[in-house]
């Protein structure tokens, strides 16, 4: 098993992100950010309007500020609503920082168009699903979040599903929760609303294969809102004609003069194919691809904009001792690598390894690997097949032709 690269290692997180264990675990510090219209705010609504600020500091916003280090950025204001709003959520344990999900978060809130990658359990949803909710509380008036599964049967055991827990049982539920209409909304609204008329909401949307999927990603055509949200979960499944969704809402623009953050698109995926949906959105801009990547780059520039990797390998887990409890359970661990490793008969370059432990694109020799034993196999099989033939016509007495036929013809 690979070393994890140092820049994800529990020392660096403070360099990184601005965040020691102890501030994570720590209560939210008591401030108004020098902002008098904030001082009768609880807290929760300050962090939710210096978030939507882009950022404050102790004595207004980040545009008055002469020294920017008293700046907080937008990831402070967003790790302190998680905080405040969904106690549950996980950012330290015994000491140990969850560095996934502040890796996650930090893409989230400085990216508009973000492809995520990496292998199951990396703690690529939840984050996600966390972000979404708290960016939209920030501003449910002004915001139209789009959440894309493959279909809504599967959106309940998906990112759809963990932001509806999320909102049931957050600490400031804002907006309304229509189960029926996969939506929570802001504002009135009746029972005959269309899904035209939730113009201020989370909505579940499902992209199904063929001609449905399609009628969907027409859906978005013409939407407007100061804030649109458009997220992809299982990405490699849909189709590539998804990304045209993004184009559907391009007319949605950054202006911060008016506090308006425009479009963002967030792709969510276990690597497949370089040239399925995922794929095409995670592709690096290097005229290389992703030649110019491997598995140990955490983040690169892709032609639209970024995307943040997370290798199994890398799991914050790790970061504990292996005689000590895994700190995050829900996370990658020695002993699921372990299992993995050893349903793939040892094999870390086998297919189902790299996709599901590392979580990164096959290489060409992976995928030859593959392609020679599937070829082996079919050869070895057509061989046997070949023999039995052989050996029913020298039974039967038959022309090796006449056996193509099986069972054998009656004489």
């Amino acid at each position: 098993m690979s070393a994890q690269p140092k820049a994800l290692v529990n020392e660096k997180i403070t360099e990184l992100y601005g965040w020691t264990a102890e501030s994570l675990a720590a209560p939210v510090p008591e401030t108004d950010y020098g902002i008098p219209v904030l001082k009768k705010q609880v807290q929760y609504f300050r962090e939710s309007y210096a978030y939507r600020q882009g950022g404050l500091g102790n004595t207004g916003p980040v545009a008055l500020q002469g020294d920017v280090s008293l700046v907080h950025d937008k990831l402070y204001h967003m790790v302190n609503m998680i905080k405040l709003d969904l106690p549950f959520f996980q950012f330290t344990n015994r000491g140990y920082i969850n560095s996934s999900a502040l890796r996650v978060l930090k893409a989230c809130c400085e990216e508009d168009d973000l492809g995520i990658a990496g292998a199951a359990s990396t703690g690529k949803t939840f984050p996600v699903g966390a972000y979404i909710l708290e960016d939209w509380k920030s501003a449910p008036h002004a915001t139209l979040s789009f959440v894309c599964t493959t279909s809504m049967a599967a959106s309940e055991d998906r990112i759809w599903g963990a932001i509806v827990k999320m909102w049931q049982n957050s600490e400031y539920k804002i907006g309304t929760y229509v189960p029926h209409k996969y939506v929570i909304a802001y504002g009135k609204f009746s029972d005959s609303a269309s899904d035209r008329d939730f113009n201020s909401a989370i909505k579940a949307l499902a992209i199904e294969q063929g001609r449905e999927g399609a009628k969907a990603i027409d859906t978005l055509r013409g939407r407007k809102q100061l804030n649109v949200r458009l997220v992809f979960d299982e990405l490699p499944e849909m189709e590539t004609y998804v990304m045209k969704g993004a184009v559907n809402l391009e007319s949605n623009t950054r202006n911060e003069e008016i506090n308006a953050w425009g479009l963002q698109v967030i792709g969510i995926g276990n690597p497949s194919n370089e040239n399925d949906a995922h794929g095409q959105m995670c592709k690096p801009a290097d005229p290389l691809g992703y030649k110019s990547v491997n598995p140990s780059v955490p983040l690169w520039k892709t032609r639209t904009g970024a995307c943040i990797f997370l290798n199994g390998e890398w799991s914050p887990n790790f970061e504990a001792p292996e005689n000590e409890p895994v700190p995050f359970p829900r996370l990658t661990n020695r002993a699921g690598l372990a299992k993995m490793l050893a349903r793939c008969h040892g094999n870390e370059n086998s297919l189902e390894y790299w996709r599901n432990a590392i979580g990164f694109w096959p290489t060409l020799g992976i995928i030859q690997t593959v392609l020679t034993e599937e070829l082996l196999n079919k050869r070895e099989a057509f061989t046997m097949a070949a023999n039995a033939r052989k050996s029913a016509a020298s039974i039967l007495d038959l022309p090796l032709a006449a056996t193509s036929a099986w069972p054998p013809l009656e004489r």
